[in-house]
């Protein structure tokens, strides 16, 4: 005969019910996901256009760390149990973000373990894991910028969630190796470099193996980026490592031919100076005759000490960009006449005033540049773009005259600060991606360029500045409307952070993210620009090169 339950039984089962129904919609409303390592649990996010599925910081390399450091990555290792993918990962090592006292970024917290994949998805797009083999979305990769030497992936304004509910596109976006441990090489067998663009080309790979167990099509990719990650794409498109990974670029403010401004930041003399400042460098030795015990100790500088006496270099010291020579890049970058392209569609383009914020950046770095200016602004510009563009001294004064006019036409700072922001704008991205874009349609490529001349009301630049480079990031990714949440990382801080946190987006802003994603996301699915965008007015000119430039 059963006893019966006291009212203290009733109400320990009334909770332990109440516990074990939580725990159910708990596991029910997280993902679970079993990739080529093992499984993984993600989170679902609530949107006003439906739930999305988040993977975050998923290993899709070992960590670059010991031996590994310096060295192509290797793929992740399998796991046992349930991986918790929840989180955004870890930024990879870089220097802190220093524009100014009104514009930083502290990433102190950066490390080497940062080889880490995030993916998003409509939730309910695989009924049950099973079957998900069958579903076939297409897929965004999302490539971050900063020059190759900052950034990350757990940034607010890449977070998908917002891209994917409103456009039913898998949405992938991942961190890689920068600065120092992503870029630093001899530009030998020794240390060859590009190691940032191989953990890409692993990612990519990743992608393909892993990416339809999420509900993706690893034949319909498509491979993005803004600035340094459109240059890394661009070069992707181009590389023969990268071959059959994806079919199609959407390259923003950024191609290879953007590498112009690399020219200037390579050379084993540089790998030398890195060298001496860590204490891996032996002065009165040759570099052939110590090559294995420098890479050996640069592989065993300590962490702390590495950040330390890296920040006491100049900053030109300290800029490490991608260089040709190996096998992702055989060829030199700016050689458009032996750029071969393996991608069917293109969709590039540039925003209005794409140099400003390299102006402003150099007004920052050298406060004394407008008493310079004073003297004789032609010769100091004329010498900049020679320390900055590696352009000879008699054709920088060509160049200067072109734009300027001769030194019989004056100019106040403001008309000097502009006209200097257009040069730049010119050389650094928009004849850049003029050129690339010719060179994609002439090889086949349908090729789409655009320009993004609209004004967002929650720009963080002051008014001189215009519509900056990244104005459209958030309105391309779709994430308006998390400028108030809080990252993981990396949260901004003085006055630029205070305005991060306190920007409002308009609802013209809000519908113009709409329509934007419209036409993001039907280049996606098949390669088009969709005539359904046209609530924004194109201008479309058919170019003697086949390409079709738009106005957004």
């Amino acid at each position: 005969m059963p006893l019966p339950l006291s009212f203290g039984g009733v109400l320990k089962a009334s909770v332990l019910c109440s516990v074990a129904a939580s725990l159910f919609e708990l596991v029910a409303a997280s993902p679970v996901v079993r990739i080529d390592t093992g499984l993984v649990r993600g989170k679902r996010i609530p949107t006003d256009n439906g739930d999305v599925d988040a993977f975050l910081g998923i290993p899709y390399a070992q960590p670059p760390v010991g031996n590994l450091r310096l060295s192509r990555p290797q793929p992740a290792k399998p796991w046992n149990g349930t991986y918790a993918a929840t989180e955004p990962p870890t930024p990879c090592f870089q220097p802190d973000q220093w524009e100014n006292d009104d514009a930083r970024m502290n990433y102190s917290s950066s490390a080497e373990d940062c080889l880490y994949i995030n993916v998003w998805r409509p939730s309910g797009v695989c009924p049950e894991e099973a079957l998900c083999n069958t579903t076939g979305l297409p897929v965004l990769v999302f490539l971050h910028g900063g020059a190759f030497q900052f950034g990350d992936s757990g940034l607010r304004v890449y977070d998908g969630r917002e891209f994917v509910a409103l456009t039913k596109v898998v949405f992938v976006t991942l961190n890689y190796r920068l600065y120092f441990y992503g870029f630093l090489s001899m530009e030998n067998s020794a240390l060859p470099g590009n190691m940032g663009l191989w953990d890409q080309l692993m990612a990519l790979k990743w992608v393909h193996r892993n990416i339809r167990h999420f509900g993706g099509n690893e034949r319909d990719v498509t491979l993005s980026g803004h600035s340094a990650g459109a240059i890394a794409a661009g070069l992707h498109s181009v590389s023969p490592t990268s071959r059959g990974l994806f079919r199609r670029v959407i390259l923003q403010s950024g191609t290879p031919l953007t590498m112009i401004l690399a020219l200037s930041y390579s050379g084993v003399t540089k790998f030398v100076n890195v060298a001496v400042a860590l204490g891996c460098y032996e002065v009165g030795r040759t570099l052939d005759a110590q090559i294995d015990s420098v890479v050996g100790c640069l592989k065993r500088v300590d962490y702390v000490s590495l950040r330390t006496k890296m920040a006491t270099m100049q900053p030109r010291r300290q800029m490490f960009l991608p260089v040709y020579g190996d096998d992702m890049l055989p060829f030199h970058p700016l050689d458009n006449d032996g750029i071969e392209m393996h991608v069917k569609e293109m969709f590039l383009g540039t925003v209005m005033d794409e140099g400003t914020f390299m102006v402003y950046a150099l007004r920052a770095a050298v406060p004394y540049l407008m008493d310079f200016f004073a003297l004789d602004y032609r010769m100091a510009i004329t010498v900049g773009l020679k320390f900055a563009f590696d352009i000879p001294t008699h054709l920088g004064k060509n160049i200067v005259q072109a734009y300027f006019g001769d030194y019989g036409v004056l100019h106040d700072n403001d008309a000097i600060v502009d006209i200097l922001a257009k040069l730049i704008g010119d050389a650094a991205f928009d004849c850049a991606t003029n050129f690339f874009a010719e060179k994609g349609a002439e090889q086949g490529v349908q090729t789409y360029r655009y320009l993004f001349a609209h004004k967002p009301s929650y720009s963080f630049w002051p008014e001189w500045v215009g519509i900056a480079h990244g104005s459209e990031l958030p309105l391309t990714v779709g994430s308006l409307g998390l400028f108030k949440t809080e990252p993981r990382f990396t949260s901004p801080s003085g006055k630029y952070g205070d305005n991060v946190r306190n920007q409002k987006a308009s609802q013209e802003d809000q519908l113009f993210m709409t329509q934007l994603l419209e036409i993001w996301s039907s280049f996606v699915r098949d390669g088009c620009v969709r005539e359904k965008a046209a609530i924004i007015k194109y201008v479309v000119e058919k170019r003697r090169c086949h390409r079709h430039t738009a106005r957004v």
